[in-house]
């Protein structure tokens, strides 16, 4: 089926029944997939892609959504580990860009990647060209396309937090099954001339030695550093995902030592991050147990989330 035929139907979902949404769906899935939706999945990505569009459950939005997410992790683990937040808005205009500090971040809550970064002082910022920026997160439903249906159903705010002062060399992603840490996936970066570049991925077991395999979709990076704190990263990512089939629990370390909570991604890559072995894709893939698909291949939870 042709993409670009999928995302014009994509962007008339709102206007779409039920059952013209679940055929649609289920396309969607076939497409990326060479699957329906019902039939059995063993691959890694194949079951991202599914929980994506099949089991879009509303503690997956909670979770997902930067703002509602902040009374979970104080819930599980305490509010110490959340980034101050300095306001919450309906749109740009909202701002009250008296009131906030000289450095500080500006998210949308729904999303991923979208950000802007005061950290020169506000009195440098060109509030005009932000608030367009800022009116074009809200104007435009993330991850349809790609069907992380999760995201389309957090209610969009624009976020004021806390600048952090965080390591700015490795980005520290916790690999959660049913609860527990199994991989630990890191993201390098370095900085050159004020620009931060990539360096590449690279995945740990949990106790940072070798995972036995490893991502291709972004060059490798060289070996880190073991985290001062790993252990106590493990322990509240594990508090955090308890309950959860799957999830990828993210924190910043700080240029102090200490760590703060981030996110949490329940649609790694979209579905999309290539592994060197198809037997990495099973490995990761066999841990990832779903939950009993109806007819049309949806979750119970996830079809009522979905209000289909």
């Amino acid at each position: 089926m042709n993409e670009m035929f999928l995302n014009i139907r994509m962007t008339l979902w709102d206007q779409m029944g039920n059952r013209a949404k679940a055929e649609l769906l289920s396309d969607l899935f076939f497409h990326k997939t060479g699957r329906r939706p019902t039939e059995e999945l063993a691959r890694f990505n194949d079951k991202i892609r599914w929980a994506m569009m099949f089991d879009p459950t509303l503690l997956k939005c909670k979770c997902t959504d930067k703002l509602a997410v902040r009374e979970y992790v104080a819930d599980k683990i305490g509010e110490q580990y959340l980034p101050a937040i300095y306001g919450a808005y309906d749109k740009p205009e909202d701002i009250d860009w008296d009131a906030l500090p000289e450095r500080f971040i500006l998210q949308h809550n729904a999303s991923s990647g979208r950000n802007i970064v005061v950290g020169g002082g506000k009195s440098r910022l060109d509030k005009g060209e932000a608030a367009r920026v800022m009116s074009g997160w809200l104007g435009h439903v993330y991850g349809r396309a790609d069907g992380e249906m999760h995201y389309s159903l957090i209610p969009q705010k624009i976020i004021a937090r806390e600048l952090l002062d965080i390591r700015t060399d490795i980005e520290v992603m916790m690999m959660c099954f049913n609860g527990r840490v199994e991989f630990i996936r890191t993201a390098s970066w370095q900085h050159s001339f004020g620009a931060k570049q990539s360096m590449g991925e690279r995945y740990y077991s949990r106790d940072w030695g070798d995972a036995g395999f490893q991502q291709i979709s972004s060059p490798l990076a060289p070996v880190a550093p073991k985290p001062k704190k790993l252990d106590l990263m493990i322990e509240l990512a594990e508090k955090l995902a308890a309950g959860i089939n799957h999830v990828r629990v993210d924190f910043y370390e700080l240029a102090n030592d200490d760590i703060m909570f981030s996110e949490m991604t329940f649609s790694n890559h979209a579905g999309w991050e290539r592994y060197n072995t198809e037997e990495a894709e099973l490995r990761l893939g066999s841990l990832f147990q779903l939950p009993q698909r109806d007819a049309d291949g949806f979750s119970r939870d996830g079809r009522h989330a979905l209000g289909l």
